[in-house]
């Protein structure tokens, strides 16, 4: 008995005869259709190969050429190239500790209102004579 029901449950799971014959006029539409964009896909691939190809000999005819006139050229020599290089790092090395120095006579105030208007300097005014105000710091 188990077998039997094995065996219809196995038969449910297959495909009617009548829905195979509609999906197989389908798959060869289906199939002509993915071998045409298999042939433009390769048609443009072999058009980029040769664009590619084309491209990389004109960059090499101007490399070539580049290094041509790059040898008579009569440019600053690569002693002087240095010279400037290592002259614009001493600048901003002495430069950097100017700044450094600058920032080192600093002096951070905490807890010090900022003004805001005329008003607010009018009363920094009398706080700056007021002795009271310079108490809280000592």
């Amino acid at each position: 008995m188990e077998r039997y029901e094995l065996m219809e449950r196995m038969l449910d799971k297959k495909c009617n005869v009548a829905d195979a014959v509609k999906l197989e006029p389908r798959l060869t539409k289906f199939e002509s259709k993915v071998w045409e964009a298999e042939q433009k896909h390769n048609n443009h691939m072999v058009e980029l190969e040769a664009r590619i190809t084309h491209m990389e000999m004109k960059i090499t005819t101007n490399i070539a050429a580049a290094n041509d006139n790059m040898d008579h050229d009569n440019g600053p020599s690569d002693e002087e190239l240095i010279k400037v290089v290592v002259q614009e790092e001493l600048n901003r090395k002495t430069a950097e500790e100017k700044d450094i120095d600058n920032r080192k006579k600093n002096i951070i105030l905490y807890r010090v209102p900022e003004t805001r208007s005329d008003s607010s300097r009018e009363e920094s005014n009398e706080r700056r004579h007021n002795p009271s105000f310079f108490d809280v710091f000592t």
